[in-house]
């Protein structure tokens, strides 16, 4: 059986609507989830809240041109794949942008063959889905979790219980693991350690609402991060993004 692939996550940055629609229209039929943002600034508020494989930037924006947008960028995610785009011969502000890690340009107007020349590319390098396991005995903590993963094209399973955790990393590969510190029955704190006997390499980040409980856990071998609740949308996109697999 073919090893599972998701969806190349794309974000297309232009101010122009024209240049979105025809982009859209080219990469719409391959295997690719396409989101849009008209300026720079759109588009960090969304590279903030959602994860993207790859971004298709204009370099001449209001507001926040494509190389400020690009340079803003690699502080949150330097691992995402830019393509700059434009219509002007402005070699100085491109090699300004490839020191800071292009996979590719393209000249406008670009035509058919450009788009598919691209998405070969993409396609040449399929994504396998990031797996994360949430072990809370709250079942509203494991409903956020599932639909905030879901909606980042990320599978989530859950577990409540020391038993339930160590199987589910037994049974599949977890590529990052939240874990409540406070559960019914048992310490946080044994299941993170029986949850690294069972699987070592697998990146650990407990919670808790209580800031005192972090003291002790941080001292944890191997500890991947920690997080206070209520959750930070900043601080979980970067365990997130940190912990992606490569790609194949």
């Amino acid at each position: 059986m073919a090893e599972m692939t998701r969806p190349v996550r794309v974000l297309l940055v232009d101010d122009e609507k024209i240049v979105r629609v025809v982009l859209r229209r080219f990469l719409s039929g391959q295997n690719v989830q396409i989101s849009e943002a008209e300026n720079g600034a759109v588009a960090l508020e969304l590279a903030r809240k959602e994860l993207f494989d790859i971004y298709f930037v204009d370099v001449r924006m209001p507001i926040i041109d494509g190389v400020e947008f690009l340079q803003e960028l690699r502080k949150l995610d330097k691992e995402a794949e830019v393509v700059m785009m434009t219509g002007y011969a402005l070699d100085e502000v491109l090699e300004t942008a490839q020191k800071q890690g292009i996979c590719g340009i393209l000249r406008k107007p670009f035509g058919a063959d450009d788009i598919r020349n691209m998405v070969g590319v993409l396609n040449d390098q399929p994504r396998k889905p990031l797996r994360v396991l949430v072990v809370d005995d709250d079942q509203s903590i494991v409903t956020y979790f599932s639909r905030f993963l879901q909606g980042q094209g990320i599978e989530c399973v859950s577990a409540g219980t020391l038993a339930e955790a160590v199987a589910a990393v037994q049974s599949q590969h977890c590529d990052l693991v939240f874990l409540d510190l406070i559960l019914s029955g048992c310490n946080g704190l044994e299941v993170y350690q029986a949850v690294r006997k069972a699987a070592p390499n697998t990146k650990v980040v407990v919670m808790t609402g209580y800031p005192n409980d972090l003291e002790s856990a941080k001292t944890q071998e191997g500890l991947h991060g920690s997080m206070i609740k209520p959750l930070s949308v900043d601080a979980l996109m970067g365990f997130l993004r940190s912990s992606r697999p490569p790609k194949s």
